[in-house]
């Protein structure tokens, strides 16, 4: 895709900001990152100290028909917007602009004298900028927050681990406790298993080996001498 077309200049601002859908305060901050001035208007009042300025630049006729205008000349980098628009129009009015500034339509002390192409282009990227597709959403947001994201895999990965571990120790025999594959004994009147020499059962004539049954039983528990 060729870097300068307005959707990839409008996607490279959305990379740039990490912006899902750019607000108001969005696009102000872009424009003011191209080192434009914004200046709210009202050409009602003529004292205002916009409206002292728009009579110096001469700019006048071009704003009474315009919502919004950019400037440029030397130093002087000015986007001009009506206060009496509301999010939503100034939102859109200024982006448009963004999209002249963006796309280099830009010629010194001739504001507003755009071409139908270019007039066309500042919209095609004001549309791409304020609706950008589902996937370029979630990759802006995940962009935006990764170290979140990242943080919460981060921990869910470790909570895996210590259940996991945490299970096995659970299902592993206890100290002390017998397995199938150990030998242990018992005497036909204790509750108890033990290892072939604890002192506690050498003399007892009952003494055998621990079967498979009494083993499952659960009746015997670990002798306190040789398996403490």
């Amino acid at each position: 895709m060729d870097k300068n077309t307005p959707k990839a200049l409008a996607a490279g601002l959305l990379r740039k900001y990490y912006v899902q859908e750019p607000t108001l305060d969005d696009i102000v901050a872009m424009i003011t990152d191209f080192e434009y001035d914004i200046i709210d208007f009202d050409l009602t009042n003529e004292k205002s100290s916009s409206s002292v300025l728009i009579d110096r630049l001469n700019l006048r006729p071009a704003l009474t028909s315009s919502p919004a205008l950019t400037y440029r000349k030397g130093d002087l980098c000015l986007v001009f917007v009506n206060s009496d628009l509301d999010t939503s129009g100034k939102l859109y009015a200024l982006t448009h602009e963004l999209g002249h500034i963006a796309c280099g339509h830009l010629r010194s002390g001739n504001p507003g004298n755009y071409s139908v192409s270019e007039e066309y282009e500042a919209n095609e990227f004001a549309h791409y900028l304020l609706n950008p597709d589902k996937l370029a959403r979630v990759y802006y947001w995940m962009k935006k927050h990764f170290k979140m994201v990242f943080g919460t895999l981060l921990l869910l990965v470790i909570l895996s681990f210590c259940i996991i571990a945490l299970r096995d120790f659970l299902s592993s025999p206890s100290r002390g406790a017998v397995s199938e594959k150990e030998e242990y004994y018992v005497t036909d009147d204790g509750n108890r298993y033990h290892e072939e020499n604890c002192m506690t059962i050498r003399n007892n004539e009952t003494v055998h080996l621990m079967t498979e049954e009494e083993f499952k039983s659960g009746k015997y528990s670990p002798c306190q001498v040789c398996l403490p």
